[in-house]
């Protein structure tokens, strides 16, 4: 089978969930926990994200700490309070947030669409300020879960995106080649980067384009998730793909 699409795996945040409603709500929880403004929490956690993920991407993790631990620290500092109340202000944030303003629009029946084109369905995904069970219960407060075949995260695997043995790992639960996967997602190391070194098709999402621009059979560039079915037609169909308009040049 190989060279045939057999499975779609998904980044989560800010590709099937949308990250800037849950960190609006870690900011909503930390403000009334802590007293301070809205905007000014949301700035905080905004600086945290930045810090944390530099971190992750040099590799600065130390030895014997993990990824989700240091970056709570790092949030706790931006916010000026204590880890423990990190704990208690993300554990809010996930029990508030509606189902409707967290799914990222297109995301359900994108991958509605492929579990209907018989084709699997999986998310690899990294962590950060919490752990996976809790974007495991996200996607499934917003209907995405019961899709999915398989979801795989870094703090499970032990190795974040974009480290193309995670991206082997969910292959590996399904014997399927790379050249059979489709993989999607905005990062462009951990996503775009991560998929193509790992020999899979990759996927970016890229507010550069208004449609879907590819570079052969492997390689898209798309504006949202909502655009993966028009990816599956192309690599069913041969459909011709119109130039998209392309903001910024």
């Amino acid at each position: 089978m190989a060279g045939t699409l057999v499975m779609v795996s998904f980044d989560v945040w800010n590709t099937l969930l949308r990250l800037d409603v849950i960190y609006a709500s870690i900011a909503g929880a930390a403000a009334k926990r802590l007293g301070i403004k809205g905007q000014e929490a949301l700035e905080a956690v905004i600086n945290a994200y930045a810090e944390a993920k530099r971190a992750r991407r040099k590799g600065l993790i130390p030895k014997g700490k993990d990824i989700v631990s240091v970056s709570r620290e790092i949030l706790a500092k931006s916010l000026r309070t204590d880890v423990s109340v990190i704990d208690e202000v993300i554990s809010e944030a996930f029990s508030n947030v509606s189902p409707e303003a967290l799914v990222a629009k297109g995301a359900l029946e994108a991958v509605k669409y492929v579990k209907d084109e018989g084709l699997l369905a999986v998310t690899i995904g990294n962590v950060l300020f919490w752990h996976s069970d809790k974007t495991v219960e996200a996607l499934n407060k917003v209907g995405i879960g019961r899709l999915l075949d398989a979801q795989v995260y870094a703090d499970k695997v032990g190795t974040p995106k974009p480290d193309r043995r995670i991206f082997h790992e969910a292959l590996r639960k399904f014997g399927i080649e790379p050249e059979e996967a489709l993989h999607v997602g905005d990062g462009v190391i951990e996503d775009f980067g991560g998929a193509l070194a790992a020999g899979m098709k990759a996927a970016l999402i890229t507010q550069q384009v208004q449609a879907v621009l590819n570079v052969g059979t492997d390689i898209y560039f798309i504006p949202s998730v909502a655009y993966v079915p028009n990816i599956l037609k192309i690599l069913k169909e041969g459909i011709p793909v119109p130039k998209p308009e392309v903001k910024g040049t």
